[in-house]
């Protein structure tokens, strides 16, 4: 199991791989505004973590770069960023949200291979990933008996959730795009 828990993430961020050697072993859920307000985030200091994170964007919009592409994001877009992966952001006015970074000791989760960028429409998606990071959050906070196999679990479920709304935006062979962002909108796409 992985060990797992939660503290307030600093702000120069210790597990960034241009700043430390070391990854985390404990669990951490943040603020993004407090992070965007003290980590001084922006397109022109890229950085990469040493464990996968999830940024989860409830208000706001900016730009980032993940790589050597660049795209736009607002209110409910959630970002799975695999661990190692190069990218910068940068925030306007008013960026809410919730960044989650996983515990080094969980890397027999099931992360999702890829970079995830998904734009959840409706209340009823943006509701379940807010509880399922608010749970997260206050497990991390608050620990107890067993707290990190229950956080090493409702880890895995997040996840789980993340590669579920992938397949349920994949396009449909042959149909026209409009972009490479995954669009949910809490209906199963069928898939042939």
């Amino acid at each position: 199991m992985a060990e797992q828990s939660g503290s307030k993430i600093p702000a120069d961020l210790p597990y960034d791989a241009g700043q430390s050697e070391r990854a985390p072993t404990k669990l951490t859920v943040g603020n993004l505004a407090h992070m965007a307000r003290d980590a001084h985030w922006s397109l022109d200091t890229p950085r990469s973590y040493l464990v996968p994170s999830l940024i989860w964007f409830t208000g706001g919009q900016g730009r980032m770069m993940i790589g050597e592409e660049m795209r736009g994001f607002t209110g409910h877009n959630a970002l799975f960023i695999p661990a190692n992966t190069s990218h910068a952001f940068e925030f306007g006015h008013c960026v809410q949200g919730a960044a989650v970074f996983f515990a080094a000791a969980g890397n027999d989760l099931p992360y999702p291979d890829h970079l995830l960028h998904l734009r959840l429409y409706g209340v009823a998606l943006q509701s379940e990933l807010n509880r399922m990071i608010d749970d997260l959050a206050h497990e991390a906070q608050t620990g107890g008996q067993d707290s990190d196999t229950v956080l090493y679990h409702q880890s895995a479920l997040l996840l789980y959730w993340l590669r579920r709304q992938d397949f349920r935006t994949a396009p449909v062979p042959g149909a026209p795009r409009g972009s490479d962002t995954a669009k949910a909108s809490g209906e199963d796409h069928k898939k042939p």
